[in-house]
């Protein structure tokens, strides 16, 4: 009976135990739940992550901490099989499948789908001659670098695939920085050649699992936890009774504009650029620029 039961469910019913990352008392789980399609995982943000969603918030419309790449593919492209290379990233993936809960509240949190559709759009441009599409490329670049995220909705991913030709076509991958960073794009874009080779060719895919961004929150929640973190932090903050100015005006983010942004240029030596990018190397960082 309990079996029949069971299988007449529409949903499985959960537990705080089974999102024990959470912090979430029952009630509050179910509510979340009984918005949301099925969910894999649930946890807090990473301090950066949530510090790059709140600039995005902040100034809305205009692709703040929005990542792109634009990648030319000339040659026989098979697209299905690129699609469905995509598909098996997002899947392997979790960080890709995620959603986030609550942006503006105290206690924010990113929720892993367990299945999660790619964004994907193909767009046909092969009967436009070069000159238009370079231009129309360049406005549409910008518009999808500007145009929102639904944070809350769906995972902050876009591909977009658009045809120049019979052997030419632009990749355009448009992401948000709190689910993929400059090192973990690389990643994917390894990946995703190498699963597209595999089904382009009717092999398998032959990856190593992959860990998720689960685990990184784990240990930041256990590092946090450590007795000693909270004693150097009473001490360091003993004595501060207020927030420290840093003498810019309070509503300094309601007068910020692309109008405003100004670009600087400076020359610096070859030898100098060299070891700046020898010593980020070494230490797993990323040079801007």
């Amino acid at each position: 009976a309990l079996v029949a039961a069971a299988l007449r469910l529409e949903r499985v019913p959960h537990t705080p135990s089974d999102f024990p990352e959470s912090g979430l008392e029952q009630a509050a789980l179910d509510a979340v739940l009984a918005q949301r399609p099925p969910l894999e995982a649930m946890y807090p943000l990473a301090p950066l992550q949530y510090g790059l969603l709140f600039e995005s918030l902040l100034r809305p419309g205009l692709g703040v901490n929005t990542l792109q790449q634009d990648i030319g593919l000339n040659g026989n492209l098979d697209e299905d099989a690129l699609r469905d290379a995509w598909r098996e990233i997002v899947r392997r993936h979790p960080i890709l499948r995620t959603i986030f809960h609550d942006l503006q509240g105290e206690h924010p949190l990113q929720l892993v789908l367990r299945d999660a559709a790619v964004d994907w759009r193909t767009i046909d441009w092969s009967d436009l001659d070069e000159k238009t599409q370079t231009e129309r490329l360049l406005e549409y670049v910008e518009e999808d670098r500007r145009a929102p995220f639904e944070f809350e909705r769906d995972p902050a991913m876009r591909v977009h695939l658009i045809r120049l030709g019979p052997d030419r076509r632009r990749m355009l991958w448009t992401r948000h920085h709190a689910l993929v960073d400059g090192w973990s794009s690389a990643i994917v874009l390894r990946e995703l050649v190498e699963t597209y080779m595999h089904r382009s060719h009717g092999g398998e895919d032959a990856l190593p699992p992959a860990r998720g961004y689960r685990d990184y929150i784990r240990w930041l929640m256990e590092r946090q936890r450590h007795p000693d973190a909270e004693k150097w932090w009473l001490s360091h903050l003993d004595g501060i009774q207020a927030p420290t100015g840093i003498g810019v005006a309070r509503d300094w983010h309601r007068r910020m504009s692309d109008a405003k942004a100004q670009e600087h240029l400076h020359a610096f030596p070859a030898q100098l650029g060299a070891e700046l990018r020898s010593y980020a190397q070494r230490r797993n960082l990323t040079v801007g620029g």
